[in-house]
């Protein structure tokens, strides 16, 4: 699918929004527990979608086959990766995060390839995943010779969260009929009911809740997710699959700037270097780039 200046526009903006969320779970994640942070994350995103649909004048049906649709894809798109990211971000600083999370169009991409009615992948896709992969080898590799087995946790826990995406999104496509506000309306509810139970059962209820921790939560949901999640429902029927996870291009220039910014987080070289690496990779799989280079000679681009 091609994409417009206003299409292109929009993604950069997503990739503020969700470059943003990196920043806010890196303050959150120091007082809540994960899956606390995602409960709140996601009932607040949930919550402002529903002031948007309510002004729109839409509602979702009573339909029991279609809330548990919405059960199932706020666990997977939502409650999970969220989460997940969390969790990792416990070990690592939200900018490394972010640069793990800038696999998503790899994930994405071999998710979609096999997945029935999916966007198939040619041979430049492919190669751009092996070298994407190759940036994480370098991010991981130092850590498992220096036996820092957490943080290379975290570096797992943050990719599944790329896989966890990927099925989401195909997933979606059973409510491309459907108003994108509802879609997003709908996942979101499902997401809040499952982290909720999740977070009062596995960490209680939260107890060092000040300011800064409320206006984080507002800023992670309201911003990060309400917003972002309802232009990414928007733009996923317009654009296609593959186009829209080139966003990940982009969100970890944002986070990184954040939080070295505003949380003194450091990036070290070979950090930097596997980022280099992975978005090359990004390039091989988005195509465009290479084929005006070499449209003519390039082996791979068909």
């Amino acid at each position: 699918m091609s994409m417009s200046l206003r299409h292109w526009l929009l993604l950069g903006f997503i990739s503020l929004l969700w470059g943003g969320s990196f920043f806010f779970n890196a303050i959150l994640i120091q007082s809540v527990g994960p899956w606390t942070l995602t409960a709140g994350r996601v009932t607040i995103g949930a919550a402002g979608v529903a002031v948007y649909a309510a002004i729109q004048g839409l509602h979702i049906p009573f339909d029991g086959k279609r809330w548990l649709f919405y059960l199932l894809l706020g666990a997977i798109s939502y409650a999970l990766p969220f989460t997940a990211i969390a969790w990792g971000q416990q070990q690592i600083t939200g900018g490394l995060a972010s640069i793990i999370n800038a696999l998503n169009p790899m994930t994405m991409l071999v998710v979609t390839h096999y997945w029935p009615g999916g966007e198939k992948a040619t041979r430049l896709k492919f190669l751009g995943i092996l070298i994407g992969f190759c940036g994480v080898v370098i991010l991981t590799l130092p850590k498992i010779r220096a036996g820092d087995m957490a943080e290379v946790m975290a570096y797992l826990a943050v990719f599944s969260a790329s896989v966890l995406y990927a099925t989401g999104f195909n997933l979606v496509r059973k409510l491309r009929d459907d108003p994108p506000v509802l879609t997003a309306l709908g996942s979101l509810s499902g997401a809040a009911i499952i982290s909720l139970i999740m977070a009062y059962f596995i960490e209680g209820v939260p107890q060092n809740i000040d300011q800064n921790v409320v206006l984080a939560f507002l800023g992670i949901g309201l911003i990060s997710t309400s917003l972002a999640f309802s232009i990414m429902y928007y733009l996923l029927p317009k654009i296609g699959l593959v186009n829209f996870s080139m966003v990940t291009f982009m969100v970890p220039i944002s986070a990184i700037i954040l939080g070295t910014s505003f949380l003194a987080e450091k990036i070290e070289a070979i950090q930097l270097l596997g980022m280099m690496v992975i978005f090359l990779g990004l390039l091989f799989i988005d195509g465009r780039f290479l084929r005006r280079i070499r449209r003519r000679n390039w082996p791979f681009a068909r």
